[in-house]
């Protein structure tokens, strides 16, 4: 299991959790869209991980980091 904890600008906290087989990126993109969330109203995204190791958490992480950047790049 993945869980992205998403910080939005406001201080809310979110955890959006991911069961083995889904896609990350899709289902970041819908929690995103049903909370009308934009990705510059976000402070931070992180992600843990059951298995640090597996290929769908080095994504997930990687997609994170590269959403944190752009919002802290954009500043």
């Amino acid at each position: 299991m993945i869980t992205a904890v998403i910080t939005t600008k406001k201080g809310v906290i979110h955890r959006l959790s991911i069961e083995k087989g889904d896609d990350f990126l899709c289902a970041l993109d819908k929690f995103l869209k049903r909370h009308k969330l934009v990705v510059l109203s976000l402070k931070e995204v992180s992600v843990l991980c059951e298995n640090e190791e597996s290929m769908p958490c080095r994504i997930a992480k990687a997609i994170a980091s590269g959403i944190t950047f752009n919002i802290k790049s954009t500043k």
